[in-house]
């Protein structure tokens, strides 16, 4: 793929460098029922409210080419603050059978963890966690495979084996307060496409200062990097916003000066209406900001894309 961008009069041509021919994912040659499991990446915590999830799973990636048999995976619930999931999920069995046939395995000639056309899911009620008043945070373990041939990671390789769950407060208070998401957080994109795709970042990562917008005290203002190696990393005015109905976005157009086809701008812009995440009041660690990427179609898109802030 190549994206053809016009900075200041110049014609530059981006070369994509998606890593169609990179085995490195998988750390062995294949070969078809062998394999192992491991949770999706990257395994950013995965945020629920009871109230809109009153149904959540965790997935489990079964990286093996061809599972010729059911097998029964094992894991542990491991509480890190407020409730016991052990106690509030006192039903949970402990481990899922995961069908013969069903696999996760994304092939060698691509990046594992691109995309998952199944996953073996551990399911949640929601509905059994009472109000909190203070985060439930735990962790899902994997412990054992029951087929020989389907280990748990793959040994001399780093994969993800424990997947964060973090349990929201239900209710957001009708005044944002101005301690809330301020101060200083790493940034990162979570999903993007012209960025990655061209060797580069649509957000560029690093710490970025946040502050609370004078003019509108749910709004939070910060100053970014964008498609750093074709911007020149020059710094971009941005913010997010935390709205009345729970959701949080970026919160309006940032105009990077681009172009792919020579007539509209590449730019990023807030969510589409039911495209963006929740915040909640009870965690101001981590969060993932929605948003459009290539609004005006100009180098392809518009794209559903995301980064994340996690507080340092």
């Amino acid at each position: 793929m190549k994206n053809i961008l016009k900075i200041a009069g110049l014609v530059l041509v981006l070369t994509c460098f998606v890593a169609c021919e990179d085995n490195n994912d998988l750390g062995f040659s294949p070969v078809e029922n062998i394999g192992w499991i491991q949770f999706p990446e990257p395994a950013n915590p995965i945020q629920v409210n009871p109230v809109n999830q009153p149904t959540f799973n965790v997935g489990i990636d079964v990286q093996v080419p061809r599972v010729e048999q059911d097998f029964t995976i094992t894991y542990d619930l491991v509480p890190v603050a407020g409730l016991d999931p052990n106690v509030i999920f006192s039903s949970d069995t402990g481990s899922i059978v995961s069908p013969a046939g069903s696999s996760s395995y994304a092939g060698p000639d691509n990046s594992t963890g691109l995309e998952y056309t199944y996953l073996a899911n551990i399911e949640f009620d929601a509905t059994l966690v009472p109000q909190l008043t203070e985060l439930m945070v735990f962790d899902v373990v994997l412990r054992t495979s029951s087929d020989p041939n389907i280990t748990v990671g793959l040994a001399g390789v780093d994969k993800p084996l424990s997947q964060r769950v973090v349990i929201l407060c239900a209710t957001n208070p009708e005044m944002v307060p101005d301690t809330y998401f301020v101060g200083d957080y790493a940034i990162a994109d979570d999903a993007a496409t012209i960025g990655p795709g061209n060797g580069t970042e649509n957000f560029g990562s690093g710490t970025v200062t946040l502050s609370v917008d004078p003019l509108n005290p749910r709004a939070r203002m910060f100053d970014t990097t964008a498609l750093p190696a074709f911007t020149g990393a020059a710094p971009f005015p941005a913010s997010i916003v935390f709205a009345e109905d729970d959701s949080v976005t970026l919160g309006g157009y940032i105009g990077l000066g681009i172009s792919c086809d020579g007539v509209n701008e590449y730019a990023f812009d807030s969510a589409a209406p039911g495209a963006s995440g929740n915040w909640n009041i009870c965690e101001d660690t981590f969060i993932t900001i929605s948003y459009t990427e290539d609004p005006n179609g100009a180098c392809g898109g518009p794209f559903e894309s995301s980064f994340t802030l996690t507080k340092l």
